[in-house]
């Protein structure tokens, strides 16, 4: 719900530059819990916070975000990806 650009374009768009592709983004939403997970993973989002929340949901998503941001530096290479497309059984 923010004014120019919902957060899960804001957060593809954030995604998208290699210069922030290992940032970690933590979404604040008041929609529905179940439909927002899903939509904030596909974004690429690594973490979410529904409200009302407590300042412990903060802290822990921060906290999470925190490691996932450590775990994307240390992975090794460019990132690369088979698209191979796998064998009928």
């Amino acid at each position: 719900m923010l004014p120019d650009v919902d957060g899960f374009t804001l957060c593809r768009r954030i995604r998208a530059r290699r210069a922030s592709v290992a940032t970690p983004v933590v979404i604040v939403t008041a929609r529905l819990a179940a439909e927002n997970a899903l939509r904030a993973a596909l974004a690429g989002a690594s973490g979410l916070v529904n409200k009302p929340y407590m300042p412990e949901h903060i802290f822990r998503a921060l906290d999470e975000a925190r490691a996932w941001g450590r775990r994307m530096l240390e992975q090794p290479g460019e990132g690369e990806a088979s698209l191979r497309v796998a064998e009928p059984v």
